[in-house]
């Protein structure tokens, strides 16, 4: 009885047999025991302080010289989810054919394991961690602001991850450089306008540049046609930004220097009243309401212009533009860029008696330069003929 009461009763697992026998069985017998080990610890009916005691037999399995043993208890272990780091870290630095699937399978990697994995594994790692499907924003976050190319390409590639608007300018950032990186990005459905924009401009740059340097067109006629395809691609974001962030975009193009008088003008003769209403508002600084009042109301145009800091030169054109949406909005109709245009050509040749002579071929010619289409057209030939009667 004192013998008893001198030594505490032993649990029925006897781990020193087992760690003799990771030592002195053979493989086949080790994958057995590494398959039993594997087995037990993932059983949540066995007491905990038990499965506790196996985790020294199980890294000893985990360090065995067989891969074959080695590969059991990774693969036993696979669905885990309260793996013992040590035991995690010792997969997941084995060979690649154990460690590998293992990474993208375990439920036992928090987001720090991830972390961990990202800093200091090979690209191999990195991927498998990229493959996993509950991979977090702040994981997201570390592989676009640290990882190389290759990795940010597998991020692109994935329809699986949602990337922010500043994780989107990060890649463009660093990788804008590398043309299959751009390309990755600009098949992005959910790439922000604003970087669309800033590659606009930058093939823009580099295109004019390239025909200044091979002299395929005079500067000037090269300029003005590089001029008018960027314009035309900046209008063409805007036109397909949503009501809410169209905005914020303007306030970029005004940031980034991109936003000209011309883009509002030829936004205007087009008769995309949304992007005029917005780009004046953001240079004026007033409420786009109030803005909407002075186009579709009374108020005094001029003094909008100057307040947007555009060239009084555009008073006519934008009158004749604010009556012409004015009329749409009335009759409750959506005209064509073209038929916009066009009624903007009559409003000008018809309206206005105030308006001085010299100033309606003058605003013609503004808009030959920039309505669409059919209403260009029309619109320099009357130039030209009033051009010719004062002559």
């Amino acid at each position: 009885m004192q013998d008893q009461d001198r030594h505490p009763p032993t649990l029925g697992l006897d781990v020193q047999v087992l760690m003799d026998a990771t030592e002195q069985c053979s493989v086949e017998q080790r994958q057995q025991l590494a398959a039993q080990v594997a087995a037990f610890l993932c059983s949540e009916g066995e007491p905990q302080q038990e499965r506790e005691q196996l985790i020294a037999v199980a890294l000893r399995l985990a360090a065995d010289a067989s891969p074959e043993v080695r590969e059991v208890l990774a693969r036993g272990l696979s669905g885990l989810a309260g793996l013992h780091p040590d035991l995690l870290f010792a997969i997941v630095s084995d060979d690649d054919n154990i460690a590998l699937p293992f990474l993208c399978a375990t439920p036992a990697l928090t987001q720090l394991h991830m972390l961990s994995v990202l800093r200091v594994g090979d690209e191999a790692r990195q991927a498998a961690i990229l493959s996993r499907p509950d991979v977090t924003t702040d994981v997201i976050d570390f592989v676009v602001k640290s990882l190389p190319l290759a990795l940010n390409r597998l991020l692109l590639k994935s329809d699986r991850f949602c990337l922010t608007s500043q994780q989107f300018q990060t890649l463009y950032d660093r990788f804008s450089d590398q043309q299959d990186m751009t390309d990755l990005l600009l098949a992005r459905p959910d790439l922000p306008a604003s970087i669309r924009i800033l590659q606009v401009r930058r093939a823009a740059t580099s295109l004019q540049g390239l025909l200044s340097e091979r002299d395929w067109l005079q500067g000037g006629d090269a300029a003005g046609l590089i001029e008018e395809a960027e314009e035309n691609a900046v209008l063409e974001l805007l036109g397909s930004t949503r009501a809410a962030q169209l905005p914020s975009l303007v306030s970029f193009l005004v940031n980034q220097d991109i936003l000209t008088p011309s883009i509002i003008v030829r936004a205007a003769c087009r008769g995309d009243i949304d992007i005029v209403t917005n780009c004046l508002a953001i240079l004026a600084h007033w409420p786009v309401e109030r803005v909407r009042q002075q186009v579709f109301g009374s108020g005094n145009l001029r003094t909008l212009i100057e307040r947007a800091g555009l060239p009084q030169s555009c008073h006519w054109p934008l009158r004749a533009v604010c009556d012409v949406a004015h009329d749409q909005r009335l009759d409750g109709v959506r005209l064509t860029s073209d038929e916009f245009g066009s009624r903007v050509v009559e409003a000008l040749m018809t309206r206005y008696a105030a308006m001085p002579k010299a100033e309606q071929p003058r605003s013609l010619d503004v808009v030959s330069r920039y309505a669409s289409g059919r209403a260009r057209l029309i619109a320099r030939r009357l130039k030209d003929d009033l051009m010719a009667e004062a002559a």
